[in-house]
């Protein structure tokens, strides 16, 4: 057993205070004075005598023994004097000192460790993910504290903005949009309507204890709006094994508005999946497969006839037509519109009743089967920067009526005046100049420069014969030249026809009777008398008609780069085209003339037309053709994700219907669903919903798993790599530059 030095009660002790770190060195009774800061012995005596009258008195306290028997000496010093001692550190000075000792060996060891070459490999945290294998060992590829020294690691272990800096650092090689550390990728506002939307829904939900009290956390401020940084979700350094992108349930929940436990009994129901929009081909499977192929040729059709699994293997996607669809309806696609669709043509116009009114149309042929003007001819005369239309629907209305001049008032005949020459001028054009003559009028101001595609530019005519084109229109005016050059010099100085007064009509009926006295009746205007030109082109190309004056075209089968192409021209010059102008009520025309039954490939009997409308009803873009079938983005990542190859594996994935089962299904109701202006969102046509219970069969915590990441992805959006992104970009300014040149 030990004895200690002294006693340390804080009444039994002079020396236990904070202030002192020595103690005096004598054993059992240390002096009452004690050492001084520094350590040094103040040797004295042990008391200073009190004088009362004309004695000394003793003054020693209690702890170091009281009065003494002999009392001071005569003088009045005290009689025991002190011997020098040894002072001594205390307790609380010698933990101290060990401490500070200690503090100083770990930070000096750290700085031979950290300071040397090796310095890295002392602190490293483990193996990286083999997705980051690459940059193993490379810190200041994602830290920014590998940029600096030890003294730098310290500070930024304790600041905020460095964990937001080393985020920016992922987003270097990650795309992920606009709002990349916003919650799921996705701006603020969109967010908040999409919460309350779901807060909207009456669903019933079972949300454990442990994420309630979690989103009580943190999580207020996520919902609010704040950044999350990177690491809070992907946690590096776990090995090469380890995957960045697992995240558990709970992780996931905690900040959701409808939370739950167990998929298959508080999952919120699926709603209308995988359907919501209509199928962009109209195509009806109840009809197909119930009355095409009844009885035993059924057994020889499966949904892997028209379906396969793409490379990924996440969805089924249609196989081409030519797989699929051919062979039963090749014959349609191609014999639809016996006499396919008129490109270019000569509407009926009464030239001598307009002559008696003093506007002059120049020659114009008789027609034996007139019929209004082409649909492509109002898109091409929009791009005349001097043939502009303050009221399309009204010219288009008069132009009807042309063949009879009595019925127009005087601004009608005017403005069938006006493009009876603008007209004759496009024809000159195309004469002279064929392709190029239609691609500078599509890619004009006066229309839209974005109308055009990569490869449009041919497909516009797609292979007309120039020998077709120059030979119609010199049959249609023979004198085409000689006319334009009279209009051409009246009108020149006019920025636009609508200018043109009086005297401008007179001076072009004054050079029309010149030409006509130099003709001396040659060369009379004619419909041409061109017959059986169809019967040419069965199998798809151009031909004349002289029965109603036109230049046609019939389609060459499915998938016809012609048709196709003003398809996309007309609804691109619709979309960016200023509402109520000449370009966007010709573009209109042109999309609903080739979406009639009656043209040529009836394109769109089977491809659905997409009004751009949204999901929740509200109106976007003009309507647009759905040539392809569904082709999910792989870099568009949206909230829910399913995969059909894994489940090819199990033992009743042999027939589709244990997940779509075919509804009784109403061909008018389908029909409906495609008609002109129809809705292009909900819609089940064809197969139910899959509901939760069909997934939650499988799917359970201790069968399949429920794990929220398996369905669901957590960044939404355009989440392209980096790389990719800048090459997208690269190959884009190329393509601008060459339509610049």
């Amino acid at each position: 057993m030990t004895r200690r030095l002294q006693q340390t009660d804080f009444d039994q002790s002079i020396y236990e205070r904070p202030d002192r770190e020595w103690i005096c060195g004598h054993t059992g009774r240390p002096c009452a004075l004690g050492p001084d800061v520094k350590g040094h012995c103040n040797t004295t005596h042990e008391c200073v005598p009190a004088r009362e009258g004309d004695r000394w008195r003793c003054t020693r306290t209690a702890p170091f023994g009281g009065e003494c028997e002999r009392g001071p000496l005569p003088d009045g010093s005290c009689c025991n004097p002190i011997a020098t001692c040894q002072p001594r550190r205390n307790l609380r000075a010698k933990r101290g000192r060990t401490v500070r000792v200690v503090v100083a060996l770990t930070v000096g060891v750290l700085a031979i460790f950290l300071g040397g070459d090796g310095a890295l490999d002392f602190v490293h945290p483990g193996p990286v993910t083999k997705h980051h294998g690459t940059i193993e060992g490379d810190c200041v590829r994602c830290h920014a504290a590998g940029a600096g020294g030890f003294s730098h690691w310290i500070g930024m272990a304790f600041a905020e903005t460095e964990r937001a800096s080393d985020s920016e650092r992922c987003l270097e090689c990650h795309d992920l949009g606009a709002s990349n550390l916003l919650p799921h990728s996705l701006p603020a506002v969109e967010l908040a309507e999409t919460t309350a939307r779901f807060r909207e829904r009456e669903i019933e939900g079972s949300a454990p204890l442990r994420v309630t009290l979690a989103s009580l956390g943190p999580a207020r401020s996520v919902r609010a709006g704040a950044e999350l940084t990177c690491a809070v979700c992907h946690q590096e350094h776990q090995g090469v094994d380890h995957e960045l992108t697992s995240l558990s349930n709970d992780q996931c929940q905690v900040c959701h508005a409808i939370q739950f436990d167990r998929f298959e009994e508080d999952h919120p129901a699926l709603g209308l999946y995988p359907h919501g929009r209509r199928t962009r081909i109209a195509f009806d499977h109840a009809t197909h497969i119930e009355e095409y192929f009844p009885g035993e040729e059924r057994e020889d059709i499966s949904c892997v006839t028209c379906h396969a699994p793409d490379a990924t293997g996440r969805t089924m996607d249609v196989n081409e037509f030519a797989t699929s669809c051919a062979d039963c309806h090749d014959g349609d696609v191609r014999s639809a519109g016996s006499t396919g669709i008129a490109f270019l043509n000569l509407p009926a116009i009464d030239a001598r009743g307009l002559r008696r009114s003093g506007i002059d149309p120049g020659q114009w042929p008789a027609i034996e089967r007139a019929r209004p003007p082409s649909p492509f001819i109002g898109l091409l005369l929009a791009g005349d920067s001097r043939w502009q239309s303050d009221d399309p629907a009204a010219t288009s209305d008069a132009m009807t009526r042309a063949d009879n001049a009595a019925s127009l008032d005087p601004e009608e005949r005017q403005q069938v005046g006006r493009w009876v020459w603008a007209y004759k001028s496009l024809l000159l054009e195309l004469r002279n100049d064929g392709h190029r003559t239609i691609a500078n009028r599509i890619a004009s101001d006066a229309i839209t420069a974005d109308a055009l595609g990569p490869g449009d530019r041919a497909n516009l005519l797609s292979g007309i014969d120039r020998a077709l084109v120059a030979s119609t229109v010199d049959t249609w005016f023979p004198d085409l030249e000689r006319e334009m050059s009279v209009f051409d010099r009246v009108t020149g100085e006019l920025e636009d026809l609508g200018q043109m007064e009086r005297r401008h009509w007179e001076a072009i009926g004054a050079g029309m009777r010149d030409l006509a006295g130099a003709r001396g009746g040659r060369g009379r205007a004619s419909s041409g008398d061109a017959k059986g030109g169809d019967r040419w082109v069965r199998e798809g190309g151009w031909y004349r008609s002289g029965k109603d004056a036109s230049i046609r075209y019939r389609s060459r089968g499915h998938a016809d780069p012609f048709l196709r192409t003003w398809f996309d021209v007309a609804a691109a010059v619709a979309q960016t085209g200023d509402a109520g102008s000449e370009a966007t009520f010709a573009a209109n025309a042109l999309f609903a003339g080739l979406r009639r039954e009656s043209t040529t490939g009836s394109c769109t009997l089977c491809h659905s037309i997409d009004t751009g409308e949204t999901e929740d009803g509200v109106a976007g873009s003009f309507n647009q053709v759905a040539w392809r079938p569904h082709r999910p983005d792989p870099h568009r990542k949206r909230a829910t994700e399913f995969r059909h190859m894994p489940h090819f594996s199990l033992d009743n994935a042999g027939t589709c219907d244990t997940c779509h089962t075919l509804r009784e299904s109403d061909p008018d109701a389908f029909a409906e669903a495609y008609e002109a202006d129809a809705s292009t969102w909900g819609h089940a046509l064809n197969f139910e919903p899959v509901g939760r219970e069909t997934c939650g069969d499988c799917h359970t915590r201790e069968a399949a798993g429920d794990d929220c990441v398996a369905c669901h992805n957590y960044h939404l959006g355009d989440t392209r790599p980096i790389h990719l992104t800048a090459t997208l970009s690269a190959a884009e300014e190329a393509q601008e530059e060459a339509g610049d040149e």
